[in-house]
């Protein structure tokens, strides 16, 4: 038998839970970590939508933040 942990793959950058879903991950952060901002884990940069923050993601040159986006395309934040 899984536990829960091991079906639930799509883990939060700014916190603990994981969940089995994007879906769920992105409703995750828009209600637990909006509040208006969200903040970049690597370089604090605080943005005002998930798009945006993806979008900084996307087009951060350094190393760091591209495997930040890398990892959260395949679900796995373990790093943070």
């Amino acid at each position: 038998m899984e536990s829960e942990l091991e079906y639930k793959l799509f883990k939060c950058p700014f916190c603990y839970m994981k969940y089995k879903t994007i879906t769920g991950l992105k409703e995750h952060i828009g209600k637990s970590h909006s509040n208006g901002i969200i903040t970049c884990p690597i370089c604090k940069y605080m943005f005002t939508s998930y798009l945006s923050f993806q979008k900084h993601l996307h087009f951060s040159n350094d190393e760091l933040h591209q495997n930040l986006l890398y990892l959260f395309k395949k679900g796995q934040h373990k790093f943070l």
